[in-house]
C-alpha cells in the first residue's frame, strides 16, 4: 500500500480517487499561456515572450513537468506502475504534471500525481473520440497533433519520457532537437528506463548522431532517480524555478 494525498492507494491501482476541485492560480495561468496563438502580437508584445514570462511566474509556485509515454500500458503492468510511481513522486516533490491526457502512461502518471496532491493537466486532441482519463483535473483540447505537442513542450518547465511508441518518439526527438539547438531556454529532460540507453546507442551506430548530441539528456533507470535529478536541476537554476 502507498500513502498519497487522498489516503492509501491500493497496489493494484484499480480504485479511482474521488473527483477533486482544482485550485485556480496555477492551472488558469497554464491554460492562458498555452492557448496563445503562435506568431500573434498582443499589446505590442510577442506572445512567445508572454509565454516565457508566464512560465517563469508559474515556476515560482510549482514547476510543471510534461510526461511522455506509451498509451498501450495496461493497469497493473510494470510500465503502468512505473508511470504511477513517477507521478506520485513528482507530486510529493512539489511538481505539477502535464500529459497527453489519455490512457496508458498518461493515465498512470496522472493518477499518481493526483493522489499526491499535484495539479494534473491533460492536453488532448479535438479530433480524437477517446475520453480524457478520469485523473486529469483540467483538460486543454488542441486542434491537431502539432499544436498539442507544442503546448505540452512550450508550457512546461521540464520533461520526463518513459517507454513508448511512435508518439513518444516524436515527442522525445522534438524536445531533444529544441534543447540541443538552443531553440528554447534550457530545461531538464529525463529519459526514464534503461531501454533508452540502447535506443541512443543505436542512433549513434546507425545514424549520424554523436554522443555529444545527448548532452541535454539525462538517462535514469528508476522514477526516484528522475525526480531526484529534477529537484537538483531546479535547485541549481533558481531563475527558472523561483522567478518572481
Amino acid at each position: 500500500m502507498t500513502r498519497g494525498a487522498e489516503g492509501y492507494i491500493s497496489s493494484d491501482l484499480i480504485a479511482p480517487p474521488s473527483k477533486l476541485s482544482p485550485s485556480q492560480g496555477h492551472v488558469v495561468e497554464f491554460l492562458s499561456r498555452a492557448s496563445a496563438s503562435d506568431g500573434r502580437r498582443v499589446d505590442g508584445l510577442d506572445t512567445t515572450k508572454k509565454r516565457r514570462r508566464a512560465s517563469e511566474q508559474i515556476s515560482a509556485k510549482r514547476p510543471l513537468i510534461s510526461v511522455f509515454g506509451s498509451s498501450r500500458a495496461q493497469c497493473g503492468d510494470p510500465l503502468y506502475r512505473q508511470g504511477f510511481q513517477l507521478g506520485m513522486l513528482l507530486g510529493q516533490a512539489g511538481f505539477d504534471v502535464a500529459t497527453g491526457g489519455y490512457r496508458g502512461v498518461m493515465e498512470a502518471t496522472s493518477r499518481g500525481a493526483r493522489a499526491a496532491g499535484a495539479q494534473v493537466l491533460g492536453v488532448t486532441l479535438s479530433s480524437f473520440n477517446e475520453e480524457v482519463n478520469p485523473f486529469v483535473m483540467r483538460e486543454l483540447r488542441a486542434r491537431n497533433m502539432y499544436s498539442r505537442m507544442k503546448r505540452l513542450i512550450d508550457s512546461s518547465d521540464g520533461y520526463v519520457a518513459l517507454r513508448g511508441g511512435m508518439g513518444t518518439l516524436a515527442e522525445v526527438t522534438f524536445v531533444w532537437q529544441m534543447l540541443a539547438l538552443s531553440l528554447m531556454p534550457a530545461k531538464p529532460f529525463v529519459l526514464l528506463g534503461k531501454e533508452w540507453r540502447a535506443v541512443l546507442d543505436c542512433w549513434v551506430e546507425y545514424l549520424t548522431v554523436v554522443e555529444s548530441d545527448y548532452d541535454c539528456l539525462k538517462v535514469v533507470e528508476k522514477p526516484e532517480d528522475a525526480v531526484s535529478y529534477l529537484k537538483e536541476w531546479f535547485s541549481a537554476h533558481p531563475l527558472i524555478a523561483e522567478a518572481t
